[in-house]
């Protein structure tokens, strides 16, 4: 069995970076006080299964979408807006995905779980956050 992490990490980033508009990071944080709106993969875990003739795994997989306003802003306008750019091209309909199939690795479905919003203080700044959950059916060939 081999894992598709790498794979699902690379095809979120070519979904999504140069088509929102604000940067995308896989598996890092900026460089603090240079970027104010970001989309980060989080997380990534996996739920392996098989059948008999085939390996597969159910990933989830976490986006961090991050604005940092000023302290006195309490709007979430701003994240709604990238959550919005996000949600279509991950899921742009229930039975479809923008995924490219690799030599190893088909996705089969990929839906969204939900999302967790949070705000806390960093630096001079408040940062809201909101945390999209999506399952991702991914088949080893």
């Amino acid at each position: 069995m081999k894992d598709a992490q790498f794979y699902l990490l690379t095809e979120i980033y070519r979904l999504l970076n140069g088509v929102i508009s604000v940067s995308v990071f896989n598996m890092e944080q900026p460089i603090e006080n240079t970027v104010t709106e970001y989309v980060k993969t989080a997380s990534v875990s996996v739920i392996p299964s098989k059948t008999k003739d085939s390996f597969m795994g159910e990933y989830l997989v976490n986006l961090d979408v991050v604005t940092l306003v000023p302290m006195n802003a309490a709007s979430e306008f701003r994240l709604n807006q990238i959550v919005n750019e996000v949600l279509p091209i991950m899921c742009p309909t229930p039975t479809s995905h923008g995924f490219n199939n690799s030599s190893d690795f088909a996705v089969g479905r990929v839906t969204n779980e939900g999302s967790v919003s949070f705000s806390d203080t960093f630096n001079t700044q408040k940062r809201l956050r909101r945390v999209l959950e999506f399952r991702i059916l991914v088949k080893q060939r």
